[in-house]
């Protein structure tokens, strides 16, 4: 007759199987020496890091292949405590970690951040580290490489009060980097990185001058009191850039990264040349809200600048005076340019075009309006009307991919001026465009052939393109910024006629 086993004798068996796998306590570990871990990335890239900011954070994972776990030495930084690079190992902080296991087929996650110390050096510098792997008497590495570079550093520190927008007062949090009665150049010396606004105060100039790459953190911008002024002072082989501070590829066409940049009146003038501006929400706003000096004051002029990639705007502007030359304005959210609330406005052989790819839109991208409904602080509706002088687009390119991208809306009823001409122009619009005392010459809903609008390129790609020696010599001639040659140095009065837009087509 068969007995169950006493609770003695099963006593003496678990504590037998407890003292034989307490003395083989690496059993049902890989201890293969040919054995190797697989990483999802041998080296780990960090573009530009600005110096006591530190970068973004990179992750990569570490995977077990084998049927048994891995039992790790150490997880360990080459440089120590010493490194600008810092690791966490899943959560745990650290510059080394030992005995970290593995489970059969699994995988760990790493985390890698750098920072890098200030430095006096003005040009790149490469900082490498590397992540060592010890086990089964064998080393293995992922390599961390950062382009690091000092910079000039605006932080905001305090909410300061005087900002508007459309009519209503804000504070924002931001930083004066150019004081009442101040004048303040920037120059290519070392990039700037804003956090928060770089405030412009009444009766003060920030001069930005060519070469100089401004970097903007979220929710940044730069913002110009009302008489305050900016002077972006850019060449032809030394543009200005504002873009956002996340240098890594993935965000190069990543729109809404930052603010953007907002201008009240200015007494002398706001003045932007070969600036590019990338990746804003609001890029270029504009307002001074009337224009009761159409002169030189209160006027914003635009040459050889690039303004693209913006999630609700590239240029919107409510009254004011705006002279734009051998510019583009492309890819937004929203408007690629508003113009509202009346104004006057000069754009000459300027393409504004609007293949947005990061969302779906539905209303024309280029408005001419003399007023704006919109709601105030207290959710009131506001209408904003004044007087249209005069919009003048010659020489110019309306494109985009909806079938209608423009329009001209004057409020009914309104007893203000609206005046406007598109003059030797491409449009594409689904409006009347019989009376030639309004459209001159312009060639209707063609496609202008640009070379690659996924890569921001709008130079015209071939010579069947229908703007080609379309535009009117009279139209440079008459301008008041200059326009004999085009936003790329290309001379545009060699041949029969200016092309339409900001591009001279060349045939090589």
């Amino acid at each position: 007759m068969n007995r169950k086993p006493g609770l003695l004798q099963l006593f003496y068996v678990l504590l037998f199987l407890s003292v034989f796998y307490a003395c083989d306590k690496n059993k049902g570990f890989n201890t293969d020496p040919d054995f190797s871990l697989t990483f999802s990335q041998d080296t780990i890239i960090f573009d530009t890091v600005f110096t006591t900011i530190g970068s973004t954070t990179h992750s990569f994972t570490v995977h077990n292949t084998s049927s048994q776990r891995v039992k790790i030495d150490y997880i360990a930084l080459a440089e120590g405590s010493e490194s600008a690079y810092k690791i966490n190992i899943d959560g745990e902080g650290t510059d080394r970690l030992d005995d970290v296991e593995i489970a059969a087929g699994d995988s760990l996650y790493i985390f890698v951040e750098v920072r890098v110390n200030p430095t006096n050096q003005n040009n790149p510098l490469i900082i490498t580290d590397s992540i060592l792997f010890q086990y089964n008497g064998k080393q293995q590495d992922v390599d961390l490489v950062a382009w690091g570079q000092d910079a000039h550093f605006i932080v905001g520190d305090a909410n300061y009060g005087g900002f508007t927008y459309l009519g209503n007062h804000y504070s924002a949090f931001g930083e004066i980097v150019a004081h009442e009665n101040e004048v303040v150049d920037w120059y290519d010396d070392k990039p700037y990185v804003v956090y928060g606004f770089a405030i412009i105060d009444s009766a003060a100039v920030l001069n930005i001058h060519e070469g100089v790459n401004v970097y903007f953190h979220k929710n940044s911008g730069i913002w110009a009191y009302k008489g305050a002024q900016l002077n972006v002072l850019g060449t032809k082989d030394s543009i200005v850039r504002f873009t956002g501070d996340r240098l890594e590829s993935f965000y190069y066409d990543a729109p809404g990264q930052w603010f953007g940049v907002f201008l009240n009146e200015s007494p002398p003038g706001h003045s932007f040349e070969y600036l590019r501006l990338r990746n804003s929400v609001n890029g270029i706003h504009y307002e001074p809200l009337d224009i009761t000096d159409a002169g030189e004051n209160q006027s914003l002029k635009i040459q050889n600048t690039i303004v693209e990639n913006n999630s609700y705007t590239s240029l919107f502007a409510m009254g004011g005076k705006i002279l734009a030359a051998n510019s583009v304005f492309a890819k937004a959210g929203v408007y690629t340019v508003f113009l509202g609330g009346g104004g006057s406005y000069d754009f000459r052989h300027c393409t504004l075009d609007n293949h947005w790819s990061n969302g779906v839109r539905s209303d024309p991208s280029i408005v001419i309006s003399d007023h704006l409904i919109t709601n105030d602080l207290d959710g009131n509706t506001v209408t904003y009307l004044g007087d249209l002088e005069n919009a003048y687009f010659g020489n110019c390119i309306l494109y985009g991919t909806l079938d209608d991208e423009l329009a001209i809306s004057h409020l009914d009823g309104a007893n203000t001026l609206f005046n406007y001409h598109f003059d030797h122009s491409l449009l594409r619009t689904t409006s009347d465009v019989s009376d030639e005392n309004l459209f001159s010459a312009c060639v209707i809903n063609k496609d202008p052939l640009f070379t690659d609008v996924i890569m921001d390129d709008y130079s015209l790609d071939t010579i069947v393109s229908p703007v080609i020696d379309k535009g009117a010599l009279e139209v440079v001639n008459e301008s008041q910024l200059p326009l004999n040659m085009d936003i790329t140095g290309n001379s545009r009065i060699d041949d029969d006629a200016p092309d339409m837009g900001a591009y001279e087509f060349i045939e090589e």
